[in-house]
């Protein structure tokens, strides 16, 4: 049997390099009383997403998406209630994704965000049957999902067949 430090094995940095990478992100979702969805519009993008983003480096899923939404909408949820994980292969862009989704609660119907100008138009709450028109096909099952995760206080997993490139939200 070989061992670390015999001629079979891999150095190190080798090994690393050959491993799969997946990128990750994080969004969260917000309601209304109303039990509309909270969306923004990146300035990037011709859709509308919920807050959130990539997850970077030696930073948790839970982590980032604090972050992504302090500075998207600067909001600080300091324990948002995970309700999710999707598995999203890309094949036109030769990767895959790992999208975490978090609750961060019923927002006041008339709340002003402070939007981060650089990165995001404008935001609204649009009610669950307006959000595929607005989303990435992909979202709107998602979103029943969330849904039905934070109704149930169950999270959930799923996987998508294949989605559209640069489809985070």
């Amino acid at each position: 049997m070989s061992k670390p430090g015999d001629k079979d094995w891999l150095p190190r940095e080798e090994y690393l390099r050959r491993m799969p990478k997946k990128r990750i992100s994080a969004g969260m979702v917000f309601l209304n009383s109303r039990n509309e969805v909270l969306l923004v519009k990146p300035s990037y993008k011709k859709v509308w997403v919920i807050p959130g983003g990539v997850v970077g480096q030696y930073e948790s899923p839970r982590d980032g998406c604090i972050r992504e939404t302090r500075e998207e909408i600067g909001l600080r949820i300091e324990k948002p209630e995970f309700i999710g994980v999707v598995h999203a292969p890309r094949p036109t862009d030769n990767d895959d994704v790992m999208h975490f989704f978090f609750y961060g609660g019923t927002l006041p119907d008339d709340i002003k965000l402070d939007l981060q100008a650089d990165e995001l138009d404008s935001y609204q709450f649009v009610s669950v049957d307006e959000v595929p028109k607005l989303t990435v096909k992909q979202f709107g099952p998602r979103l029943t999902i969330l849904l039905r995760a934070i109704q149930s206080k169950q999270a959930a997993y799923f996987q998508e067949e294949e989605t559209e490139p640069g489809s985070v939200g």
